[in-house]
């Protein structure tokens, strides 16, 4: 399988209908009248969303300067400057007569929904695929909280994660400020008895929050620290928790390092935007390292590329006049050269 094969399993002909359709019932409540734009044009914004992660630009116009050390015609070939901003500003993924006004996330909702990252899915599908009783899942404070983890440990499945402040409500823990005072390697637990969770605040460099259904404080371990104040490396106690959970999230901590290697440079003002660009860059580098498990000697920026140039070569209309006599195998990827479209049909007598 090629590199957009593999992409087109999470953003696949369903994602783009999904969106064309979106943008068709949108398109009536915009104050200038916009065509529709294709599933080609759609492919092509995209395209040039993810250029925008490793061909950076002072501003997203500069693409279509007429400075000659600011154009692209990478770009500026392929859709005119007013034609991408207009797709961009009517880019929708939900009816807005339809909303859920109690849902922060509605705007991207089925979106979200689409490409499986909504929370409730993982509730409540992962039981039906994976064995409980061999199942511990990480998570970043991102998705932590007390309901989800009960919901975890009430289906049999265990879950460790870092905690936000805002969601320790009535928890009796020693405060933040509190903590930043005491010595490195202090710690303050509680334990909910209902549920078993630990909850344990542990001052490092700063003070960390971390829940666990599974773990708990003991064995604890000594790691080594640089002391600032004595100017030399000294042994600091480090709980059981924090030890497990800084040994399982190495991979969520490269997929961060990934995404923001090529992070997507195309600004807009609306307030989901960079959810969007978030997906959009998670899902490319999970589509990635799918990618090397057969290919392990691709890179993440030769997989992106590779994506971009067949979106945007498809968007191009075929140039007139004699073709160049330059060998095509060097300038055609193999998904543009065997997609089915736009080739000339073999007459053999």
């Amino acid at each position: 399988m090629n590199p957009v094969e593999v992409f087109e399993f999470f953003f696949d002909g369903e994602y783009f209908a999904l969106l064309q359709r979106e943008i068709r019932r949108y398109i009536p409540w915009k104050e200038k009248s916009i065509q529709e734009p294709s599933i080609d044009e759609l492919k092509a914004v995209m395209a040039i969303q993810f250029f925008s992660g490793y061909h950076c630009v002072p501003s997203r116009r500069h693409y279509w300067s007429n400075d000659p050390d600011l154009h692209v015609s990478f770009v500026a070939d392929i859709i005119s400057r007013n034609r991408f901003d207009a797709i961009l500003s009517i880019l929708h993924f939900a009816d807005n007569q339809r909303l859920n006004r109690s849902d922060r996330m509605a705007k991207l909702r089925p979106l979200m929904d689409h490409c499986g990252a909504a929370v409730k899915i993982l509730v409540d599908k992962l039981p039906e695929q994976i064995r409980k009783d061999s199942l511990h899942i990480y998570t970043d404070n991102l998705f932590t909280s007390y309901p989800l983890m009960k919901a975890f440990k009430s289906e049999g499945i265990g879950s460790t994660g870092t905690m936000r402040q805002n969601r320790l409500k009535g928890c009796p823990l020693k405060s933040v400020a509190a903590m930043k005072t005491v010595a490195r390697g202090s710690m303050s637990v509680v334990v909910e008895m209902n549920s078993g969770i630990y909850i344990v605040r542990w001052n490092d460099n700063a003070p960390v929050t971390i829940a666990s259904t599974v773990h708990g404080t003991k064995p604890m371990v000594d790691v080594k620290r640089y002391s600032q104040k004595e100017k030399k490396h000294i042994k600091v106690p480090q709980p059981k928790l924090i030890q497990e959970y800084n040994r399982a999230m190495g991979g969520t901590d490269t997929m961060d390092q990934n995404v923001s290697s090529y992070r997507i440079g195309i600004r807009q003002r609306k307030y989901w935007w960079c959810i969007y660009n978030w997906i959009l860059g998670a899902t490319m580098q999970n589509s990635w390292l799918i990618y090397r498990l057969y290919n392990p000697n691709t890179s993440q920026l030769d997989f992106i590329r590779a994506v971009v140039r067949s979106y945007l070569a498809k968007s191009v209309k075929p140039p007139g006049g004699r073709p160049s006599g330059q060998n095509a195998s060097a300038r055609v990827l193999s998904s543009i050269r065997f997609d089915g479209r736009d080739h000339l049909p073999l007459f053999v007598q």
